[in-house]
């Protein structure tokens, strides 16, 4: 499922030059696409409103996205370890590059109906093999059902019902604990729920204004309008299969290094890739004589872009959200942060088309630099710890401390 998610998102990047050439574009729409179509075409996955064919099915491609981001990074921090919660989070992201590579790869070279049947053949493959995937324990425990919580945990696990008591156990404790508290939007302004809220907030925006969605929808007119010598389509798989080698990396590692110091090495090579591409586009437009010695520039920033970001950017976002709330909030929470995460993916694939690129990629560098401050000074560290640990860490407390608040309360 998300592998077809990469794909429906960038399938914008052959597909629009298919709709605007002058054969292909009139044979699918019945005229080419404009300029303006074409940034309506990319940015309606994030938004709705139904003006077209071809507009209202990008628009439900959005609804399922949106309803898999708001799902996915919630199962997977519900069945995971500790100490592997990281890792799986990364997963994610991950499969949807494999999505990207795969339209990349085959786009240019086949017809746009082929396009669409490939797209369509990962929706069977879905149905069949998560029928048989288990709910998560916390959610069996939320039920009042532990005998269903602890088969589940066995599926996961792979362990005999003896086996994962204990981690039953500390799951049932949390449930309980969250089960005493009934959240509201109200809620999410108080303490610790509000820290959580506006560092996932934040990380939406991080992620959206590094300019990914703009760098991955219009790769190909990217690369067309630098001038590099390398066809753009050929370009395009190149940093795509650089997008899938490196979110291969994030797994491994992320449980080893620990979330924050990937996401600061993450927004160090996007800040200092957009900020080189706006220098490339703005030379570029000034006739530059420099710039025929330097057309590969465009190529190398955006594998150094698409490298940064998938390391950190990319997976972290989702996986620290999973996190920081507690099972009381994620519901009213979780919705929020993924609506606002496709509003600014929305902006920015909307409106990146109209932008002059230096001045689109300068504007992005400069959100990196100061998402980077903000990481540096906010974002607490989450490796290794138990979803009661980190309320304690946001709230301020010490385990000590805890467990003399709740030695008072009994």
């Amino acid at each position: 499922m998300i592998t077809s998610i990469g794909y429906c998102m960038g399938w914008t990047s052959p597909i629009n030059r298919k709709l605007s050439d002058n054969s292909t574009g009139s044979e699918i729409l019945g005229q080419p696409a404009t300029n303006e179509e074409l940034a309506w075409v990319g940015s309606l996955l994030n938004i709705g409103a139904i003006f077209a064919f071809l507009y209202a099915a990008r628009i439900l491609w959005g609804v399922g996205v949106g309803m898999t981001f708001t799902i996915s990074p919630m199962y997977c921090a519900e069945i995971a370890t500790n100490e592997a919660r990281g890792a799986l989070g990364s997963y994610l992201q991950m499969f949807i590059t494999f999505g990207f590579l795969l339209v990349y790869a085959i786009g240019p070279f086949i017809s746009y109906s082929a396009v669409a049947y490939v797209g369509i053949a990962f929706m069977p493959v879905f149905f069949i093999s998560f029928f048989f995937m288990p709910e998560t324990p916390t959610y069996c425990l939320l039920k009042g059902d532990r005998e269903a919580a602890a088969s589940s945990l066995c599926t996961i696990r792979g362990r005999s019902r003896a086996a994962v008591e204990a981690e039953l156990s500390l799951i049932e404790a949390d449930v309980k604990a969250s089960m005493e508290k009934t959240a509201s939007f109200k809620d999410i302004s108080r303490g610790s729920n509000f820290k959580a809220f506006y560092i996932s907030c934040a990380l939406q925006f991080f992620q959206q204004f590094c300019g990914i969605n703009a760098v991955l929808f219009y790769m190909t007119d990217i690369f067309a309008s630098s001038g590099s010598d390398l066809e753009p389509a050929i370009s395009t798989i190149i940093v795509g299969a650089v997008q899938v080698a490196a979110s291969c990396v994030a797994p491994l590692v992320v449980d080893r290094l620990g979330k924050r110091p990937l996401l600061l090495i993450s927004l160090c090579g996007t800040a200092v890739s957009n900020l080189l591409l706006g220098v490339f586009f703005l030379l570029l437009d000034k006739d530059s004589a420099v710039v025929p010695s330097i057309s590969f520039l465009p190529v190398l920033c955006l594998v150094v872009f698409i490298l940064s970001y998938c390391v950190g950017l990319g997976p972290l976002p989702w996986a620290i959200l999973s996190e920081l709330l507690p099972i009381e909030v994620k519901a009213v929470v979780s919705p929020i942060v993924t609506a606002l995460s496709w509003l600014l993916s929305f902006l920015v694939t909307k409106f990146f088309p109209s932008l002059d690129r230096h001045v689109g990629f300068l504007v992005f560098g400069g959100c990196c630099v100061v998402s980077l401050v903000f990481s540096l000074l906010v974002i607490p560290e989450t490796k290794g710890k138990s979803f009661s640990e980190i309320q304690m860490m946001l709230s301020g407390k010490k385990k000590e401390e805890k467990t003399k608040d709740n030695a008072m309360k009994r």
